[in-house]
């Protein structure tokens, strides 16, 4: 009888090894399907971060990014959200406050990181900082605690400054109390704002041909999907009316933009890649706090500063995180 116990345990304990070992050699060749809300435009070096992040990890030939377009103007976006929720994703990956906040009113069922989100409390996607709300976390951009810092570094860079552009999405709300602060710093800073507002980047180009530059002295964007779409196009306004303009990033810049203040997109998204280790680990996005990007850097175009005739004083040169000459 205790032999029979014993062949027993022994078979048992061969039967659970072979099926730990089983379950784990599945896990091992799992393949993770990730979908990623993105703009089409202007956000590329975030994705172009997690890849290079994925590249170098133990998760490289193992996770699927399975890319959706995010627009604005797309009325079409929200249904597709809803067709999307019953997909076999591991997770949801999403860019910029819009995304975010139509995916989260959807997606109940799967976890939610989020990248390029201007202020998550006021978003709605958490209660502080530390506490994110139930099935998401993710990276917030600043963005509208930084766009009023842009103003200022412009009319550092250029004193003679006294009345802008600023060139925003009028159906972004978001973007409506972004303006609202940069408005608000203006008036201590003596400037005078005038709002240039469009809904699609087709109507942001007719604008630009259409606007009157007399007495206009520099520009300010306040990204968002559509506005990224059509940066070519501001960057471009900026070069033939020798207008100064202020973004936020750096790789607008090395198109041609005359400066940006604000955190580097591609940082941002090796730096979610943490995040996702996290989930796919097991965890829930919750349990992490929202990341805040500690680097901000300042770039300068001093090249085009000093092809259109304008000296940016010397202190703001050396403050600068980078200098293109």
């Amino acid at each position: 009888m205790a032999f029979m116990k014993k062949r027993y345990y022994l078979f048992f304990f061969l039967i659970l090894s072979t099926f730990i070992f089983n379950c784990s050699k599945l896990k091992e060749n799992k393949t993770y399907k990730i979908c990623v809300i993105i703009p089409s435009n202007g956000y590329e070096q975030i994705l172009n971060g997690l890849k290079e992040s994925i590249e170098n990890s133990q998760y490289k030939g193992k996770i699927e990014l399975i890319i959706k377009d995010f627009t604005i103007a797309n009325n079409e976006f929200e249904s597709g959200i809803k067709n999307l929720k019953e997909q076999d994703f591991d997770l949801f990956y999403t860019v910029t406050t819009p995304a975010t906040v139509s995916v989260y009113s959807i997606i109940k069922n799967k976890p939610i990181i989020f990248t390029a989100v201007e202020d998550p409390i006021t978003a709605g996607l958490a209660e502080s900082f530390k506490k994110p709300k139930k099935g998401i976390t993710g990276i917030t951009d600043l963005g509208k605690v930084l766009i009023t810092k842009r103003l200022e570094y412009l009319k550092l860079a250029f004193p003679h400054v006294k009345k802008i552009f600023t060139f925003y999405n009028r159906e972004n709300g978001f973007s409506q109390l972004v303006i609202k602060d940069l408005e608000n710093i203006s008036e201590k800073l003596n400037v005078k704002i005038e709002r240039i507002d469009f809904a699609s980047v087709d109507e942001l180009r007719r604008r630009l041909k259409e606007v009157k530059i007399s007495g206009i002295e520099g520009g300010v964007i306040v990204p968002d999907s559509i506005v990224m779409s059509g940066i070519d196009d501001i960057i471009k306004f900026s070069e033939n009316t020798k207008l100064p303009i202020s973004v936020c990033d750096e790789s607008f810049v090395n198109k041609g933009a005359t400066m940006s203040y604000g955190v580097d997109l591609k940082e941002m998204g090796k730096m979610s890649f943490i995040i996702i280790d996290h989930i796919l680990k097991g965890g829930n996005p919750e349990d992490l706090h929202i990341f805040v990007p500690e680097k901000i850097r300042l770039v300068i175009n001093n090249r085009w500063a000093k092809d259109k005739k304008y000296n940016i004083p010397n202190e703001l040169i050396y403050l600068a995180d980078k200098v293109i000459e």
